[in-house]
């Protein structure tokens, strides 16, 4: 198209910046709960099998249906969590 209209153009730029908030909405979702969905998602998109949902309706659903192994049998060990844990001794004063 050599001359885009103004309607053609404001409905290109709302339909880019409805995929860039659902990809925002998908990164700020807790990661302890959807770290392991958001690298599948980035793993399928850099292989070109999936691209990354164009609205928020699809990441809302995406969410909502996603069983996280790790928090399903009780184990919070993810990349948020390793489970590793520190300890201080010292003389009490």
């Amino acid at each position: 198209m050599t001359n885009p209209t103004y309607a053609w153009l404001k409905k290109a730029i709302d339909h880019l910046e409805e995929g860039h908030h659902a990809i925002m909405f998908l990164y700020k979702a807790d990661r302890q709960k959807y770290g392991e969905l958001v690298e599948q998602r980035e793993i399928n998109s850099l292989q070109k099998k999936d691209h990354f949902q164009r609205s928020m309706n699809d990441t809302c659903s995406i969410l909502a249906s996603w069983k996280n192994k790790f928090c399903n049998n009780g184990d919070m060990y993810t990349e948020a969590n390793d489970g590793i844990a520190f300890m201080t001794m010292g003389k009490e004063d």
